[in-house]
C-alpha cells in the first residue's frame, strides 16, 4: 500500500499543473486508458505473482487514479459559483461518502451474478477450483464494467461550461 500512497501523492500533485496546462478531459481519457490497462493486467495476477509485481501494478494503478481524481473534482468545482464553493465542496464530500457506499454493494451484486453465471455455465467437476474460477470470473467483470465501459461513457459525457460569476 505503501508504494500506491506515496505514488498517489505525487501524481495529484502533477495531475492538476496537467490540467492547466491541457485541460481535463485529454487528461482524464489519458488517465482512464491506463486505468482500463492496469485493471486488465490485475486480471493475470496468480498465484506465481510475486509482491513486487504486484506492489508495482498498484502504483501504477495509483497513477491513473491521481491523474483522474483530481481534474474532475476541480472542474466540478469550478462549475460552482465562488460564493458557493462551500456549498459545492460540501455536496462533493457527501456524494463521495454515499458512492463508497453504493459503489462497493453494486460491484458485489456484478460479481456475484457472473459468479453464478460462471457456475451454471461451467462443466468443472472439482468445487474448490469451480468457486475460484468463478470467483475470478465474477472479479473481472466487474473490472471490465467499472472502468472500461462506465468510465468511458462519463468521461466523454463531461462538459466544461462557460462560468459567469453571480453577485449578489
Amino acid at each position: 500500500m505503501l508504494p500506491g500512497g506515496v505514488t498517489l501523492a505525487l501524481t495529484a500533485m502533477v495531475g492538476e499543473s496537467l490540467f492547466d496546462k491541457i485541460g481535463f478531459k485529454p487528461l482524464l481519457l489519458t488517465s482512464l486508458i491506463l486505468l482500463t490497462f492496469i485493471l486488465s493486467l490485475f486480471t493475470t495476477i496468480s498465484r506465481e505473482t510475486t509482491t513486487m509485481t504486484a506492489a508495482i501494478l498498484y502504483a501504477a494503478f495509483t497513477i491513473g487514479v491521481g491523474l483522474s481524481i483530481g481534474p474532475v473534482m476541480t472542474l466540478a468545482l469550478n462549475q460552482v459559483p465562488k460564493p458557493l464553493h462551500a456549498h459545492g465542496s460540501a455536496i462533493s464530500n457527501t456524494i463521495n461518502q454515499v458512492s463508497g457506499a453504493i459503489g462497493p454493494a453494486l460491484y458485489t451484486s456484478i460479481m456475484t451474478m457472473a459468479s453464478q453465471h460462471f457456475i451454471q455455465q461451467s462443466n468443472e467437476t472439482n468445487k474448490t477450483l469451480l468457486q475460484i474460477k468463478s470467483m475470478t470470473s465474477g472479479v473481472h467483470t466487474v473490472y471490465y464494467v467499472a472502468f472500461a465501459i462506465v468510465s468511458f461513457l462519463l468521461a466523454l459525457m463531461l462538459k466544461k461550461k462557460d462560468q459567469q460569476l453571480e453577485t449578489q
